[in-house]
């Protein structure tokens, strides 16, 4: 039999997670790569969405998604932060679901996307924020120089239909606090993938097979 998954052998800097929620149906590999991430890192490190987004390329949205299913199937509990700096959430991760809550109270389920500012923001987590909102600032082009920058650049995507969309989805209720900053608008925009150009066909050529090659039947 060949061998088709290789594993270098590691005696320090790595993690040792259970294949049950790996192995989940019910969990997406978004939800089980943030998990296998949270359980890497120390036991007594403070998770904040803020840093959570800037950690990887997926964003504030795609993380609270993920963080909301691990909460909806009990691998993460949270509850409101009190103390010297109160205010957002306070998030306790585990390896194995917990049915009953830890902190001997009903369980809060709200959707992380709608959490407070985290206390104890890192230094990088504000300096990030703050650049963001300078760029902003800085643009001076006008709503149609900016759709029409949007038009170029993402020239696979009806950008017209994308801000009716955009207008809907803010409409509703439950989206009240986001605003239609030209970052937000342009975040949107460029989740749709460009599509792949087709390749001219080649004999032979998907997977690296050549023209000699004979398939087991």
């Amino acid at each position: 039999m060949s061998k088709n998954i290789f594993r270098q052998k590691r005696t320090s800097n790595f993690t040792v997670v259970p294949n049950e929620f790996l192995h989940s149906d019910k969990l997406s590999f978004k939800a089980k790569g943030l998990l296998s991430y949270l359980l890497s890192l120390p036991s007594d490190w403070e998770v904040h969405i803020s840093h959570l987004a800037t950690a990887s390329k997926d964003g504030h949205d795609s993380v609270s998604s993920g963080m909301a299913e691990l909460l909806e199937a009990c691998y993460v509990w949270r509850r409101p932060r009190c103390g010297a700096e109160p205010g957002g959430w306070e998030y306790f991760v585990f390896d194995a679901p917990q049915t009953e809550s830890p902190f001997g109270e009903s369980p809060i389920r709200e959707n992380p996307t709608t959490e407070n500012p985290d206390s104890g923001k890192s230094a990088t987590t504000k300096n990030y924020n703050n650049e963001k909102r300078t760029k902003e600032n800085k643009d001076t082009r006008t709503t149609e120089e900016f759709v029409e920058y949007l038009k170029k650049t993402y020239d696979w995507v009806n950008i017209d239909i994308e801000l009716k969309k955009i207008d809907a989805w803010l409409a509703k209720p439950a989206n009240a606090n986001r605003k239609k900053t030209r970052a937000f608008v342009e975040k949107w925009i460029a989740r749709s993938e460009k599509p792949m150009e087709k390749q001219p066909y080649v004999p032979g050529s998907m997977l690296g097979i050549n023209q000699s090659y004979t398939p087991c039947l």
